[in-house]
């Protein structure tokens, strides 16, 4: 009996450390925003007003609607967009895309970047 127990103990164990490692990298981005929808049919999010997207490297994506495709890693940003990296570009726009697969930002329209400076001394 306990050489069972101990063989379902095992499997039980591996199946929770599977689960949860699919919890740690299924999402890329998270979304905030004042209206929320999901789709599940299409594996869609969809964002509106207000919207906020922080991917896993710290970029933070602002836009009015943003559209994320999950098995595509795919997002879709539209409406007064502004992107900020960890190196403090800026790019702002009225539409842009981000291809989370081939780490590549697309801008539509009206784009600008800008590079935000600090100044300081150390103590």
């Amino acid at each position: 009996m306990q050489i069972k127990n101990k063989i379902n103990l095992l499997i039980l164990s591996s199946v929770i450390i599977f689960l949860l490692s699919l919890n740690i990298y299924a999402d890329e981005f998270d979304i905030s925003a004042t209206e929320i929808s999901i789709d599940g049919e299409n594996n869609t999010v969809i964002g509106k007003g207000n919207v906020e997207a922080i991917d896993s490297e710290g970029r933070i994506i602002k836009a009015d609607k943003i559209i994320y495709e999950k098995s595509k890693e795919f997002l879709t940003a539209e409406g007064s967009v502004k992107i900020l990296d960890k190196k403090n570009n800026v790019i702002e726009s009225s539409k842009a895309t981000y291809d989370k697969i081939n780490e590549l930002i697309s801008t539509f329209q009206n784009s600008k970047i800008s590079q935000i400076l600090f100044f300081g001394g150390v103590s």
